[in-house]
């Protein structure tokens, strides 16, 4: 009972975890469409042609694939584990859910040690 309660909890992290990267890159793609919009509304480019503003929109675009990529391979699988922890029943997850959740447990501890302390650390 009390394996089951851990696992929960660090679910429930990770959960937050991941849909708050995934939010922010979301964001970033939408920030990055609203710059192409004012930058190509207040530069006249004929002047200046080595810059192109369409690396705003590459940018937009690649951000807010990868956000809808981090939510359908993170942020889905996580509530689905949050919600059969919660319910106390480990016997209904096979192995291989498990070895995957090992695997996602592996990655989120590094981008959490890597990414979000030394970010902490900077604040």
């Amino acid at each position: 009972m009390k394996h089951n309660l851990k696992l929960a909890k660090i679910s429930s992290i990770m959960f937050v975890i991941w849909i708050s990267v995934s939010c922010i890159v979301f964001l970033a793609g939408i920030f990055s469409l609203f710059a192409y919009i004012f930058v190509a509304a207040l530069t006249d480019f004929s002047k200046n042609s080595s810059f192109s503003p369409y690396y705003f929109i590459l940018i937009g675009v690649a951000c807010l694939l990868l956000s809808v990529l981090l939510y359908n391979l993170w942020v889905k699988p996580w509530s689905k584990f949050k919600i059969i922890f919660n319910l106390n029943s480990i016997n209904q997850i096979q192995k291989d859910d498990l070895k995957y959740f090992a695997i996602r447990l592996k990655i989120t501890s590094i981008v959490y040690h890597v990414y979000f302390k030394e970010f902490i650390k900077s604040i």
